[in-house]
Formats: structure tokens, C-alpha cells, sequence
């Protein structure tokens, strides 16, 4: 018992004079073979191959795990040294490479015929590794507008460069679902990602009721509602003026701000919906910006020609009309606040 606890400190240390010492007086199989997926997983190729040369000992032990481990870690010898035994199944190996971004992993298993690398070019593309995307590309056995081409509406999640070399292939689509690769961009606020997607004149920002400015309106990702209302396709008013009260809703002064810049959007929609939505949530500055606008005014108020002028005259002024037109209290209350503070 004190040699295979010793043993296992060994493979587990890295000790490799002491594995080989040991290894024919104590049971290397023990656990799943926990030996050789731990030496691997660290990366200690010489103990993986002291473990290899045992015949008891199996490599391929919980669903190739030895290998998975080593390809994961970035262990390239350990790769190399795993493969050249026929008892390994590397097929699935290539996947945790591409997860971790490690190249010579992925370049050592893409030159296994037992590999599948369609699966692993997905996690490439997710994980932003640009090289690995690369090797993956010039492959034949890869499709990279596989999954209705969902590599890049991964890689649009933040992955500039990955984009950038996914659109100059021609089989990929970064219109596929939808448009969702511009999408996503925008609901995360990729800014560079978009400004990329919005070039190919594939990529139809307005898809799906302009889902795109809508999402980027909803996260406050100003760069980006900048970038996709310069686009003429683009209209910021869709969903009835969606973008509007959901800024207004979510206390976005300077998005609000840019969007009543826009003569598409109306913040009056839906029975001034903007103004509510931002008095439901306290939102004094909202309310400000939305103030100064006069179609606000006129939907907040019943129509009547003394709003205007006494907007132009007075704080004062502007609350005797409030009171003997009798707006509803809690939007009284909240433009009370705000102007006689304005004014004191």
C-alpha cells in the first residue's frame, strides 16, 4: 500500500525516475487507469510513455481520456506520444485542442485520419483562435457554413479578426438565420464586429423587424446604435418605436439623445409610451431629454395652444397649465419636482 501511494505521488509530481522505479512493484491500472489521464493531463510525457510500455495499462481508459486531456492542456508531446499507440481513439481529442486555441495540437491531430474536425472547428471559431481557424479553413473535410453557418455567428461574438477571415471565404454566409451574425454582434456590443458585417453587402441589418439596433438599444451599446443608424437600411422606429421607450425604459440618457436626434423615431408612439415607460421607473433624467421634445408635450398633455406658450414663458406658467389641465398625477408629481427644482 505505501508503494502505490508513493506511485501516486510520482505521476502526480512529475517524478519520473521514481515512476519507473516503482511502476513494476505496484498496480498502474488502479482507478480507470487514473495513472496515464493524470501524467497526460499535466503534460509529463515521459511518465505517459514509462505508462504506455506497460501492457496492463489502457490509454484509452475512460472514453480516451488521456489524450482529450493532453489536447485540452496543449500538451503536444503528450499528443504525439499518445497517438503512435494503436490503442488510443484520438477522433475526439481535436475538440478540446480547438477549445484552447493550442495549434499544434490541432495541426498534429488534423494530420490523423482518424479525426473528425468538424465539430472542433465550431469551438475554433467560438473561442476566437484565429490560427486554429486558420488550419481548420484549409482542411477539406471542414464546411465552414456548417450549422446553418453558426462558426460565424460565433466568432461575431467579440471575434474581430475571425470575421474578418470567415468572410473572405465564399462558402460562408454571414447572412444565414436570419442575419444573426449581425445580430448577436450588436446585442453584445461588438462594435467592430458589426462595422465589419455591415460592409458585405450580403448582411441585411434590418433583418428581423431590425432586431439588430433594437438588441444594441436594449444593452446600450452606443457605438454601435451610432454605427447601424447611419445604415439607411436600418429604421429605428420598427416595433413601434421600440428603441425609444426601451432606452427611455432603461434610464439611457445618451441613447435617448441619439435616437430623438433621428427624424425616423417618434417618442410619442403608443400614447407616449417612452415618457411612461421612464416615469414608471423614476427616471428624471430621461424625462428631461424627453421634454424637449414637443411631440412629448403634446401627447402628454391634452392638445391645447397655451402648452406651447407656456413652455416659452415660464416654470410657473407652465404649472398653472399643468393644473387646470389635469394630467395624471404621478407624471404632475415627477414635472413638478423637476422644474421647481430647475428653477429654485
Amino acid at each position: 500500500m505505501a508503494q502505490q501511494f508513493r506511485f501516486l505521488k510520482a505521476y502526480e509530481s512529475g517524478n519520473t525516475s521514481l515512476v519507473k522505479k516503482l511502476i513494476d512493484d505496484v498496480d498502474p491500472t488502479l482507478r480507470k487507469n487514473r495513472a496515464i489521464r493524470i501524467a497526460a493531463s499535466k503534460g509529463f510525457k515521459d511518465i505517459v510513455q514509462i505508462l504506455l510500455n506497460h501492457p496492463q495499462v489502457d490509454p484509452s481508459a475512460i472514453d480516451n481520456q488521456a489524450i482529450r486531456k493532453a489536447a485540452k492542456g496543449g500538451h503536444t508531446a503528450c499528443v504525439r506520444v499518445l497517438l503512435d499507440s494503436p490503442r488510443v481513439g484520438p477522433s475526439d481529442a481535436i475538440k478540446g485542442a480547438a477549445e484552447g486555441g493550442h495549434k499544434d495540437c490541432v495541426r498534429i491531430l488534423l494530420a490523423d485520419k482518424r479525426v473528425d474536425p468538424s465539430s472542433a472547428f465550431i469551438k475554433a471559431a467560438e473561442g476566437g483562435h484565429i490560427h486554429c481557424v486558420r488550419l481548420f479553413l484549409a482542411d477539406k473535410r471542414v464546411d465552414p457554413s456548417a450549422s446553418d453557418n453558426y462558426a460565424i455567428c460565433a466568432a461575431a461574438y467579440g471575434h474581430t479578426a475571425c470575421v474578418k477571415l470567415l468572410l473572405a471565404d465564399p462558402r460562408v454566409d454571414p447572412s444565414a438565420n436570419d442575419n444573426d451574425a449581425i445580430g448577436g454582434a450588436a446585442e453584445k456590443g461588438h462594435t467592430d464586429c458589426v462595422k465589419l458585417l455591415l460592409a458585405d453587402p450580403r448582411v441585411d441589418p434590418s433583418a428581423q423587424n431590425n432586431l439588430a439596433i433594437r438588441d444594441a438599444v436594449y444593452g446600450d451599446h452606443l457605438d454601435v446604435i451610432k454605427l447601424l443608424l447611419a445604415d439607411p437600411r436600418v429604421d429605428p422606429s420598427a416595433n413601434n418605436n421600440y428603441a425609444i421607450w426601451c432606452a427611455a425604459e432603461g434610464g439611457h440618457v445618451e441613447t435617448v439623445k441619439v435616437l430623438l436626434a433621428d427624424p425616423r423615431v417618434d417618442p410619442s408612439a403608443q400614447d407616449n409610451k417612452a415618457i411612461c415607460k421612464a416615469t414608471e421607473k423614476d427616471r428624471v433624467e430621461i424625462i428631461k431629454v424627453l421634454l424637449t421634445d414637443i411631440r412629448v408635450w403634446y401627447k402628454t398633455l391634452p392638445k391645447h395652444p397655451l402648452i406651447k406658450e407656456a413652455w416659452s414663458r415660464s416654470v410657473q406658467t407652465l404649472l398653472l397649465v399643468l393644473d387646470r389641465l389635469k394630467i395624471g398625477q404621478r407624471l404632475e408629481n415627477v414635472l413638478r419636482d423637476l422644474f421647481i427644482n430647475e428653477s429654485s
